[in-house]
């Protein structure tokens, strides 16, 4: 399309701001006139400078620099004025004065300034006025390249960002009829690729007085109402955001209208992404004594152009936090740490142009809660709240110790012994998470010096001792860990040799100490004192461990014991019971406890007191175990010794013994199919030894179900349900028998019903006695006492068990059979196949329990049709 002259008339006049150096006061007058390029794609600007300086104040020197799009200018296609000079580069061009008589003075003016640019719509450039290198004037123009289609023409420039897929639109009208466009519209072309319809929502733009109208998958459309454009006007900042991955390749349509009809339509093929990053340096610097600290310089140098006007620094290092407040460029600020202070974010109003740099000072971290010395982190900048360069950086940092490695001291030896030893556990417990490699351990006391006999240490480690220290080293404490079994064997001193023992110790790793301090213990370092000794008991559940413990009063001081202590060391390990010795208090008797402190007793020297103890051993493993107990004697308020005594725990068990639950019919109503029952209790369990206050029968076998029952007084209820009676608010004490229960049956099909009887201690199963009724004398399926059926056994070993039992059994038919194992409410949790290939023949099976948790059950072996035995299991974790 031949352009009208008015085209060429187009002026910008543009009037700067002074300088950043605050010395230019007066702002030079610049004017731009488009002009014809050589080609269709090129755009050509003259550019008219005049002076406005003071009078005396040159100008020697005028740049144009293009500061956003992917604009470059045409070699070879710039020129200059008379005695100027110009060099020229792909995004900026310097003319520069030939003679000191082409420098511009006050009001004079200069033209000539030529270049030619390729076609890219809008064209963002800024331009200088400058004396001996000394910037005088600056501002920023926005210039238009108008069509050489004949058409409307938008000019898509992609949004530079890494992580998503976007673009600014520029709409230059072009059409030849020279009509008013009012609907600007685009659609993606290419398969599989729509719009980001939420990020354009949050994101989207349009000029000013233009609204978006349609937002689909695949369309959108922009109008305005009052400001349509007509050549040569233009509109700029339409941007939309594609749901595909930075660096594609999308064919997009658009087209113009005028109030619905088509003006102008075309296609264009658009690539996104982030063509050049943007550069970021760091230097160490210290700031107030700190070392762990950076200067961040980052430099706008992505492609293509635009300005950044955000930065974040974000700290990747697990509990790495930022210290102190970093110094921004001046024109920037910073919203500080976030909360978890890990992050911060600076933002300028001005941004910052291409090839720019900004200086963020003093940003300094703090590590000290780390698992590492070297804090990481993450940088990014940011156009007009969009990412666009993402990098990673490290700056390595000691770290200081906020809260220390700790040991623990027990004296663990025999009496009389002629040495000491003591037992240690170091906890890994460091800020800095270091791994420990080495232990030094060293006695200090007045007196005698102690000299180290004997040294051990946990399983991988070497140790070397030797006069008073022992060295421990080869292995690894980790972070956050608790190791005990470090010892320690010291000769003894004589009488005048005193308590406490001052232990130093110190913790390393390869390359530097972690943590040292200095702990007293009172090591009974003289060799008379008083002793203790342990016999286990046996125990009515796998959980609980029982010891008869002795204290003979023996120290030197020939002092009575009125007082003493017995504790566990650790949270895992309760008392849960104690017998209190005759003429002695148990100060605390409201059990379950973590220690047993005994007093108000007199134990003359050369006497013994004993008394029987239980607690639970569940969280401390399988016997046999070696479990330490720590004890103390006071004499009025004088501790007179103190040491460890380690027992040995081999498991030991009292055999189960259940309850007794016996049946019979006293009424029969053949003609109802109604039977009625009485049933007799003996609370004979010792698992553990304790009241029963509840009772359930229930129907396992046989169409038949409850009508009624009766707990006859006591205090007992019955609630009655088909297939089960509860029987609630009574007690029966240990070894005590109740008679007065009574349930009726209805069995309507004459046939035989199979119940199950189970005493309950506060809804906790103790035994559990399979039965058979049919309005006939009952039979007894569990064995009574011991005995069991004629022509039937069954045995179970080991029991109790932890993975596999083995099952022996017999029985008087050959056949199949069923072999159920129950679990403590009646629940079948296992059930296999036996078989019996001769009368009365032995058979054997093994079954697994390693999926059951820890408890009672209950091994029933039945053929249908004669009555089952079964047998009590404990299985133990």
């Amino acid at each position: 399309m031949k352009r009208s002259l008015y085209f060429l008339a187009i002026l910008i006049a543009m009037i700067v701001w002074p300088s950043s150096s605050g010395k230019a006061q007066v702002k030079d007058s610049v004017y731009v006139i488009e002009q014809l390029g050589l080609n269709p794609y090129e755009c050509c600007y003259g550019f008219i400078l005049q002076s406005r300086q003071p009078k005396g104040t040159k100008i020697d020197e005028f740049r144009v620099r293009i500061i956003e799009g992917d604009g470059k200018f045409l070699t070879g296609q710039s020129s200059s004025p008379f005695r100027w000079l110009v060099f020229q580069d792909y995004d900026s061009v310097r003319w520069l004065t030939s003679t000191a008589s082409a420098e511009l003075d006050s009001g004079q003016i200069a033209q000539g300034f030529n270049v030619c640019a390729r076609n890219v719509g809008v064209l963002v450039m800024v331009w200088e006025t400058r004396y001996l290198e000394e910037v005088r004037s600056r501002d920023t123009i926005r210039v238009v390249c108008t069509g050489r289609t004949g058409c409307d023409e938008p000019f898509f420039r992609p949004i530079p960002s890494g992580s998503i897929c976007a673009f600014d639109v520029d709409l230059i009208a072009g059409n030849p009829e020279q009509r008013v466009v009012n609907d600007f519209h685009v659609r993606v072309a290419s398969g599989g690729v729509a719009f980001n319809t939420a990020a354009i929502a949050s994101q989207g733009r349009q000029p000013a007085g233009w609204t978006r109208f349609k937002t689909k998958a695949d369309t959108l459309s922009w109008r305005t109402i009052n400001n349509g454009l007509t050549q040569p006007q233009f509109a700029e900042g339409f941007r939309f955001f594609l749901d595909v991955q930075p660096d594609s390749a999308i064919i997009i349509e658009w087209w113009t209208t005028n109030f619905g009809e088509v003006l102008c339509r075309g296609f264009d093929t658009l690539v996104c992404g982030l063509q050049a990053p943007d550069s970021i340096q760091f230097s160490r610097v210290p700031v107030n004594g700190d070392s762990c600290c950076l200067d961040l310089q980052m430099r706008n140098t992505h492609k293509p152009k635009s300005k950044l006007n955000g930065f974040a620094v974000k700290i990747t290092t697990p509990k790495a936090r930022f210290s102190g407040s970093p110094i921004p460029p001046a024109g920037w600020s910073t919203a500080g740490a976030n909360a978890a202070g890990d992050s911060i974010y600076f933002s300028t109003a001005n941004g910052l142009a291409p090839n720019l740099a900004a200086l963020f000072r003093g940003v300094c971290f703090d590590n000290n809660l780390s698992s590492t010395d070297t804090v990481r982190f993450q940088v990014e900048t940011f156009s007009s709240g969009i990412s666009v360069t993402k990098g990673t950086g490290s700056l390595y940092c000691q770290r200081k110790l906020v809260f220390c490695d700790s040991i623990s001291a027990t004296v663990d030896s025999t009496y009389p012994s002629a040495v000491r030893c003591i037992r240690f556990a170091v906890n890994n417990t460091n800020s800095r998470s270091d791994e420990i490699e080495r232990v030094v351990m060293r006695f200090r006391n007045a007196g005698t010096p102690r000299r180290v006999v004997a040294a051990s240490g946990p399983a991988g480690w070497q140790v070397a001792f030797g006069g008073d220290s022992a060295v421990f080293f080869g292995n690894i404490v980790y972070p956050g860990e608790r190791l005990p079994g470090f010892s320690a064997c010291l000769t003894l001193g004589d009488s005048t040799t005193k308590d406490p023992l001052g232990i130093y110790w110190e913790t390393s790793n390869t390359t530097r100490s972690i943590c040292r301090d200095t702990i007293k213990v009172n090591a009974i370092i003289t060799r008379g004192c008083d002793n203790i000794s342990a016999t286990e008991l046996p125990a009515t559940e796998p959980q609980i461990a029982c010891f008869k413990v002795s204290l003979n009063a023996a120290n030197q001081f020939n002092k009575p014991v009125t007082r003493f202590t017995i504790a566990i060391p650790g949270t895992k390990t309760i008392f849960t019971n104690a017998t209190t010795p005759s003429g002695w208090k148990l100060v605390d008797d409201a059990f379950p406890l973590f220690d047993l402190d005994f007093a108000d007793g007199n134990l003359p020297i050369g006497g013994t007191v004993a008394t029987d103890v239980c607690f639970n051993v569940s969280q401390l493993g399988k016997p046999p175990l070696a479990i330490p107990v720590v004890w103390t004697t006071y004499s009025g308020t004088t501790l007179i010794c103190q040491d460890t005594l380690r027992i040995a725990y081999q498991g030991n068990q009292v055999d189960p013994v259940c309850d007794t639950i016996t049946i019979a019919n006293t009424a029969t109503d053949p003609e109802q199919g109604k039977c009625t029952y009485a049933i007799t209790i003996k609370n004979r369990h010792n698992n553990p030894t304790g009241p029963i206050n509840g009772f359930r029968v229930k129907v396992t076998g046989g169409k038949g179900g409850f009508a009624a029952a009766d707990a006859a007084g006591g205090g007992w209820t019955a609630t009655v349900g088909r297939s089960e009676v509860q029987f609630s608010g009574g007690v029966i004490p240990a070894g005590e028998e109740r008679s007065s229960f009574t349930v009726v049956i209805d069995s309507s099909d004459g046939n035989p019903v199979r119940i199950e009887a189970v005493a309950l201690t506060d809804g906790t199963p103790r035994c559990a006695t399979q039965l058979t009724v049919s309005c006939q004398p009952p039979t007894t399926d569990a064995p009574l006492a011991g005995e069991e059926p004629a022509g039937k056994w069954l045995s179970v070993t080991p029991n109790p068990v932890a993975h596999t039992m083995a099952v022996e059994y017999r029985w008087p038919a050959a056949g199949r059979l069923a072999l159920r194992l129950r679990d403590a409410t009646g629940a079948t949790v296992l059930q296999e196949s036996a078989v019996v290939l001769a009368p009365g023949s032995s058979s054997r099976l093994q079954l697994s329990t390693t999926e059951l948790p820890s408890g009672i059950y209950y091994l029933s072996l039945d053929d249908g049709r004669a009555p089952a035995i079964t047998q009590r299991v404990v299985v133990v974790r």
